[in-house]
């Protein structure tokens, strides 16, 4: 992998090579993640991160049963889809076909409430093809709220960062993109909607959603390798190397990684995308970067 060193990343150069008391720690974790979208300089974090051990997802809903769901504007209503190879996790997804009108589709449902403090959470969703997605800012959207949606934390996604195929809608309980009313009780959300912008009528199972979970954040982060960072004073590089070991991000469909360092929050110092890693329990994967002074 060569990855795209960001401008944080270069900031982070220097900082640590040219203030006498540099206030920024060295690149050491790498996080994974599920978003093709090409790197750019400008990135400040992955886009779609991945947790490390599935043993530490709490799973809201794993979409085997249309119980429960509601719909509102071109929505129809879910069903089930029990076809191998057409669900991530458990038994089944939910088809979310459309009647196109007005071009907004919600899907929603109330759920057991959970504590969502230093948590992401994330909706699996499958896009046959992109055209079926209106373009824009909030193409997607999440809201999750407390005791209804009068108190809601919205968070947006640009179609840009979409893909076709399986993508995961990631977002940081704490931290939305907006609010409603006084935003959500962390401690207690117990309401869930995916709204998106259709463009078409969707059919059977032209788009899904499957494995609608929670995982602690910090459980997205692995230092690197032993050894590394190692340097080559000759040809003036530096490799930094992580891994991804066979117990590790299973289930998941790998395109992305970051290279991070240790301040809080953690700086983002490259990323990179790669041909997408269906990941499971026999496969081990090392990642390594080299960049070189020239």
């Amino acid at each position: 992998m060569s990855g795209v060193i960001t401008s944080l990343g270069k900031n982070q150069y220097i900082n640590r090579m040219f203030e006498s008391s540099p206030t920024q720690t060295k690149p050491q974790y790498i996080q994974l993640g599920m978003c093709s979208k090409t790197p750019v300089v400008t990135d400040t974090k992955l886009i779609s991160p991945l947790p490390l051990s599935t043993s530490n997802v709490s799973i809201i809903d794993a979409c085997d049963s249309t119980s429960g769901w509601s719909i509102s504007g071109d929505a129809s209503s879910v069903s089930l889809n029990n076809t191998a190879g057409e669900y991530l996790e458990g038994t089944g997804s939910l088809n979310m076909p459309t009647i196109y009108s007005s071009g907004t589709s919600s899907w929603y449902k109330t759920i057991s409430s959970f504590d969502g403090t230093s948590d992401y959470f994330a909706w699996m969703l499958y896009i046959s093809s992109l055209s079926d997605i209106s373009s824009g800012s909030s193409a997607c959207q999440i809201d999750l709220g407390t005791s209804g949606f009068t108190n809601y934390n919205r968070f947006n996604f640009d179609k840009s960062i979409l893909q076709v195929g399986w993508n995961a809608l990631v977002c940081d309980v704490s931290n939305p993109d907006s609010i409603g009313g006084s935003g959500a009780t962390i401690t207690a959300i117990n309401r869930i909607r995916l709204t998106i912008t259709n463009a078409t009528t969707w059919t059977t199972n032209d788009v899904r959603m499957d494995w609608i979970q929670t995982y602690p954040i910090a459980d997205t982060f692995t230092t690197f390798a032993p050894s590394y960072p190692s340097y080559n004073t000759t040809n003036k590089s530096v490799t930094l190397s992580g891994q991804d070991n066979s117990t590790s991000t299973n289930g998941y469909i790998i395109r992305e990684i970051g290279i991070f360092n240790n301040d809080n929050p953690k700086l983002l110092y490259s990323r990179d995308t790669f041909t997408p890693i269906n990941k499971n329990q026999f496969i081990s994967l090392t990642f390594n970067q080299t960049d070189t002074f020239s």
